[in-house]
């Protein structure tokens, strides 16, 4: 897997983790915002991809971020969840008082910050896996390394 983490002024603000994910917006971005490639920051998120602790508390400050309010309650609320525990985007909800489930799914969607803000930990309430920018296959598999039992596809 191809990671690639720009910082803007020392703090992590964008983060790209798959190959058929870098497109020309993302060039766009990068360049509009004179953001630069961050070669240490790209090697912690690989360790974190393998299992391995890392503390991203430091790199990044969520008021740098282009986002909306909204995504920012999201993402505040998705920073709660620890590591080896899984939130639903209902106890999302509940938690910045909003009913819109779909829009927290597109918030996290959107997330500049995947890994760091771990929308991998968020499920459906059925327990089971939705969708990941990444695929799903690779939310399992971050889930695995934090310590989640799966029977089926689902968390037990």
């Amino acid at each position: 897997m191809d990671v690639k983490a720009y910082i803007n002024k020392d703090r992590l603000a964008q983060l790209i983790y798959f190959e058929n994910e870098f497109s020309e917006i993302n060039i766009n971005y990068i360049k509009k915002h004179n953001l630069i490639e961050s070669k240490n920051l790209e090697k912690l998120i690989k360790k974190f991809i393998n299992g391995e602790n890392v503390n991203f508390q430091n790199c990044f400050d969520l008021n740098t971020l282009p986002i909306t309010s909204f995504q920012r309650k999201v993402y505040i609320e998705t920073l709660k969840i620890p590591k080896g525990k899984t939130r639903t985007y209902k106890e999302i909800g509940n938690s910045i008082n909003s009913q819109a489930y779909q829009a927290i799914g597109g918030a996290l969607s959107k997330n500049p910050l995947p890994f760091i803000i771990p929308c991998h930990r968020v499920i459906g309430s059925n327990n089971q896996l939705t969708g990941y920018r990444g695929g799903l296959k690779l939310k399992k598999q971050l889930l695995l390394n934090e310590g989640i039992k799966f029977r089926n596809d689902k968390i037990i």
